[in-house]
């Protein structure tokens, strides 16, 4: 899943009010969020309003749950927020997205032996408070003959936890591979944690961007460490 990333971000030339800020990819994918430097963005920009850090494509509601709801936003309350009509902001960000005030990160699952005609979905749930608060069906998607899964959009921190599964609860083949965020973050700012729980695995905690990602070259080396 695409993620931009905007580091010191400015805005130069001039947008049409009905034309679109930003393009969803396939699979509901791409995210947009502000580096670590820049997260709090009190006074707003072109592309993000002022407060949110992250946008984030619409399909993925179940972040909304989060902190009681005060820190992901559909479109629609966001335009009202701002006292923006709400058809015109959401023609601005593809038809309308998710806003959240915390930054987002990626979630991938790379599986083997399956394709379009014959795959399985997968659930992620969210729990914070000791409560499951949300979850949300994991979509199998495939791109050429080599890269096929499953992505999530996540917000990292170790307040809430996310438990990935099967749809049903089954347990995630063991030969599947793991990855979470990226470990530029790491290595330019502080690295993402996560508290992840994965159906079959022992996973270490937390879950940190920096994880090992030798399972890329090594079928067998597959999880963190």
């Amino acid at each position: 899943m695409p993620t931009y990333v905007f580091v010191h971000m400015k805005w130069t030339g001039v947008i049409s009010d009905q034309s679109s800020l930003l393009q969803w990819g396939p699979n509901n994918g791409a995210m947009f969020t502000l580096g670590p430097d820049d997260e709090k963005n009190l006074n707003g920009n072109k592309l993000f309003p002022a407060g949110f850090c992250s946008i984030v494509n619409p399909y993925w509601t179940y972040l909304l749950a989060l902190d009681n709801g005060a820190s992901c936003f559909r479109s629609n309350d966001v335009a009202n927020l701002l006292g923006q009509d709400p058809v015109k902001f959401a023609r601005k960000y593809d038809g309308g997205a998710i806003f959240c005030k915390r930054p987002v990160r990626r979630l991938e699952i790379f599986s083997f032996n399956q394709n379009p005609a014959n795959h399985q979905t997968m659930q992620l749930e969210l729990w914070q408070f000791d409560n499951l608060i949300s979850s949300v069906t994991l979509k199998f998607f495939q791109i050429g003959d080599r890269k096929q899964g499953y992505s999530a959009t996540v917000v990292p921190g170790l307040d809430h936890k996310y438990k990935l599964s099967m749809t049903g609860g089954g347990d995630v083949s063991s030969d599947w591979i793991i990855e979470f965020s990226d470990p530029v973050f790491g290595n330019r700012w502080k690295r993402d944690e996560i508290d992840l729980v994965v159906a079959g695995r022992i996973c270490p905690y937390p879950v940190h961007s920096q994880h090992d990602r030798r399972q890329f070259f090594c079928k067998l080396c597959f999880f963190f460490e």
